[in-house]
């Protein structure tokens, strides 16, 4: 009988994030005697939807701030006046997320966290979702990922921890 799998990466597609390039072999691998469902988040504003054949189902999670943080980037390669306007409100971007971590609850997006949440809730509205495989990059997945284990035990999760600072 096929394993219904849920798999939370950072942006899979068309930006891979590091998490979702290790965990799209696994997907490949997993994919062909199992039912794949992933979740991901849409780091970038103009993100498309890219099908893969492993995956059945694919849902996107958007972090408004980190693709505000990419379309400043890009924006910023346009030209001088654009190059000024745009650092200028990236240093403000980046002021008020400092601020943020420091006086937020737990130090990291929330919203993010039960957005995910949501979504696995939905797709084990669906079918049943037998594990989590939940990639540590963002943090916020793992926390959705934890707090759906609390509520159903019967669900195995496996965290899959990367380190930032390996090179």
């Amino acid at each position: 009988m096929k394993k219904h799998i849920v798999f939370i990466t950072g942006s899979y597609g068309e930006y891979m994030s590091p998490g979702a390039n290790i965990a799209s072999g696994i997907i490949e691998h997993l994919g062909a005697d199992n039912l794949i469902s992933l979740i991901s988040h849409k780091e970038h504003f103009n993100e498309k939807r890219i099908s893969f054949s492993a995956i059945s189902e694919q849902y996107f999670v958007q972090d408004r701030g980190t693709c505000f943080h990419n379309y400043c980037l890009e924006m910023m390669k346009k030209g001088s006046i654009t190059k000024t306007l745009f650092s200028g409100l990236l240093n403000i971007k980046r002021c008020i997320h400092a601020m943020g971590m420091v006086f937020r609850r737990y130090g990291y997006a929330e919203g993010l966290r039960w957005k995910t949440e949501k979504v696995i809730v939905k797709i084990n509205s669906k079918r049943k979702i037998d594990v989590i495989i939940a990639i540590s990059e963002p943090h916020d997945a793992v926390f959705a990922a934890i707090e759906y284990k609390k509520k159903n035990p019967y669900c195995k999760l496996i965290v899959y921890q990367l380190d930032r600072f390996a090179n």
